[in-house]
């Protein structure tokens, strides 16, 4: 089909296998045996694509939240009106070729990982999902036809599927997709392998950037046709031989996403409960909570949830002010200004009511500080200001203040904000993999 000169891409995951019925067909079947058999995929088929449930495992997470649009935003270029909205559950993008309609853009951005949609698009329809904004994977009705870059499945203008294996317009499909560094490891889509190392050294067309190997987000496309997407799920990667962290502690490279966009508190919201006005904005790049003892602000909370994963974050309060970090809303990581004092339960760096600090590593009020922290299970590790101040203490139990007690759930990152006024800036989190992953083809 002819191409335009949009891009997009969904992001989503659940894949719907066909019943056998009567003698089931040579692909089904390796699919059955696939899904019961706990050793390795059968040849072309992908673990993660199950008929219910879709990714499972540590370290994925859903980019859509089922209810509404929040952590995604309009393309920049896009000034037409936002075609995108909910509906039953799914992203829902109302355009046609005689009315274009809008890409949409995650706020988050990537740079390896693993990717998993669910999409749906009537005959003839065009859509595409884009990995970091720059590569396309197409989505096109066109059950039936020859495969070529421009197909259903295809790398746009790169690589062509190794079969077509489109459903029929209107049946929803799935795509597994990997990406590290310049390579698409794998397309998996319904189920069968269509692309195994395919090398992406230049964007694909209709791209955000030409920043070819760094982070980006995932891009929906929605000026070419109608399409609805559902169950986004993405699992950023570690490879070996990239450097995470530089020499003062600030995250780099794949896994690492901004919690913070630096423009809005989009992706946040007040705490529930705290029904006096938002105390939040953001200034400058900083998220910025202006309050006093005196005057009570608001707790923020993340829209987010995480299990286990690293966090780092910088701060910077006035003198006497006092805050805190929760780790998945159960785990606060004290902030108060106690600069040159005996550390406890409750100094800066501790966990709070639990640990306290191995020793007082805090700056000078108004001095910018920084906090990497760990969490996995119950095992909580910090660090402040380059000095382990909390080494794998146990957090068996919430520390107050917490958002709820289900200690084993995921949880969502809380900023305290009614105790004291702080800054707080470069707020990154990558969530951690499952120490053995399921083989991926």
């Amino acid at each position: 089909m002819t191409r335009y000169i949009l891009k997009g891409f969904a992001i989503t995951g659940v894949v719907a296998f066909a019943a056998a019925t009567c003698e089931a067909a040579p692909e089904a079947k390796a699919r059955d045996a696939d899904r019961k058999s706990p050793g390795k995929p059968a040849a072309g088929q992908h673990r993660y694509l199950d008929a219910e449930h879709g990714p499972k495992g540590q370290g994925w997470f859903a980019l859509f939240n089922g209810k509404d649009l929040a952590g995604w935003h309009k393309r920049p270029d896009h000034k037409r009106p936002m075609s995108w909205k909910v509906v039953g559950g799914a992203m829902v993008n109302e355009a046609s070729h005689g009315k274009p309609g809008t890409d949409i853009v995650s706020d988050w951005t990537f740079r390896d990982f693993e990717l998993y949609y669910e999409y749906r698009v009537g005959e003839g329809n065009n859509s595409g999902m884009y990995l970091r904004g720059r590569y396309e994977i197409q989505i096109l009705g066109d059950y039936g036809q020859e495969p070529s870059p421009g197909t259903n499945g295809g790398i746009w203008a790169t690589a062509a599927p190794s079969r077509n294996v489109s459903r029929r317009p209107g049946e929803w499909q799935s795509v597994y997709t990997k990406i590290v560094g310049t390579t698409v490891e794998s397309v998996v889509l319904n189920g069968v392998r269509i692309h195994e190392n395919v090398a992406v050294p230049r964007p694909t067309g209709g791209h955000l950037d030409d920043k070819v190997d760094e982070p980006g987000p995932i891009m929906i496309q929605g000026d070419h046709g109608a399409i609805e997407v559902r169950t986004v799920m993405i699992r950023p990667l570690e490879v070996k031989g990239r450097k995470y962290l530089d020499s003062k502690n600030s995250p780099k490279g794949p896994g690492w996403i901004d919690l913070c966009n630096g423009k809005d508190l989009a992706g946040w919201h007040r705490r529930p409960g705290h029904d006096r006005p938002l105390s939040w904005k953001v200034v400058a790049g900083v998220m910025v909570n202006t309050t006093s003892p005196e005057k009570h602000g608001t707790d923020i909370v993340s829209d987010r949830k995480f299990k286990d994963f690293e966090l780092y974050y910088e701060y910077r309060i006035p003198k006497g002010s006092n805050s805190g970090m929760y780790l998945r809303g159960r785990y606060e990581i004290q902030i108060c200004d106690d600069y040159g004092q005996a550390p406890g339960t409750g100094s800066n760096g501790a966990l709070y009511s639990l640990a306290p600090p191995a020793r007082n590593a805090s700056r000078k009020p108004g001095e910018w500080q920084s906090v990497y922290a760990r969490i996995v299970g119950k095992k909580v590790s910090v660090i402040l200001n380059g000095v382990k101040t909390v080494d794998n203490i146990e957090a068996t139990r919430p520390t107050g203040g917490e958002l709820d007690r289900d200690v084993g759930k995921p949880g969502p990152i809380m900023i305290q904000g009614d105790h004291g006024s702080i800054d707080v800036r470069r707020l990154m989190l990558r969530p951690i993999a499952a120490t053995r992953r399921p083989e991926s083809n």
